[in-house]
């Protein structure tokens, strides 16, 4: 056969062949991935939170109160009259020290430190590891300050990916009004606050018996259950992303 024929043959089978098209069910589309992004697990969501244009961190030290939180990994739902103490150590590091009861009575205790992100101080990172451990990625997790009154009198607390947030107050009944406003603005920002926990702060005598941790014992309760925490947090997170992607 002349060589032109032979190509003709072979151009002829190339164009009677199938191409095979991947299945549309397996391919994201532009608005599954606009979807995505809007649900908190892309950068366009995550950039627009907003925070606290400036803190000043001297006056966030000392006692807050937690008023209401989403549930997250590192607390118990059952825990209550959660406080948390805002201090300076010896090396002007900023940390912090968590106290509740659980349904027996007991106390529980524990810690971690904060790192200032942005020169507004607005964005931290919290970690509930010992200083040693801290150079591992997973154990930061955002704690950026979405918003403060002028008084220093009441915070909202929340994290990029809108899975995260607290309220705290100084006083531990605060006005209704205040904290109604403040709920408002995380809806705004986008946090889903339908399964929004509000915390009794009911028993205060047993708050104030309550000895003041030191940084010793703070460090030693990070270290017993800080580093395991953060792990089973890590897979807590892992295990949503996959849930949430398309199928």
């Amino acid at each position: 056969m002349p060589l032109d024929g032979r190509w003709r043959r072979h151009r002829d089978d190339i164009g009677r062949r199938r191409i095979r098209i991947p299945h549309a069910r397996c391919m994201p589309t532009p608005a599954a991935h606009m979807d995505k992004l809007h649900t908190g697990a892309g950068p366009m969501f995550n950039d627009s939170l907003e925070t606290a244009a400036h803190v000043d961190l001297g006056r966030y030290l000392g006692r807050w109160f937690e008023i209401a939180r989403l549930p997250n990994p590192h607390q118990s739902d059952e825990c209550t009259d959660v406080r948390i103490d805002y201090t300076l150590d010896e090396q002007g590091a900023l940390r912090f020290s968590r106290s509740c009861i659980n349904p027996d009575g007991l106390s529980r205790i524990d810690g971690g430190r904060l790192t200032t992100k942005d020169v507004g101080r607005a964005k931290l990172s919290v970690s509930f590891v010992p200083d040693s451990l801290r150079w591992l990625p997973f154990t930061h997790r955002d704690y950026w300050i979405l918003r403060i009154d002028e008084d220093y009198t009441m915070a909202l607390i929340g994290a990029r990916n809108r899975r995260r947030l607290w309220l705290l107050s100084r006083a531990r009944q605060p006005d209704p009004g205040l904290r109604d406003e403040f709920l408002a603005h995380a809806e705004r920002q986008g946090f889903d606050l339908t399964a929004l926990l509000y915390t009794q702060q009911e028993r205060t005598h047993a708050l104030r018996e309550w000895p003041q941790p030191d940084a010793h014992a703070e460090n030693a309760a990070a270290a017993r259950g800080g580093l395991a925490m953060q792990v089973e947090a890590v897979r807590v997170e892992r295990d949503q992303r996959a849930s949430e992607r398309p199928q």
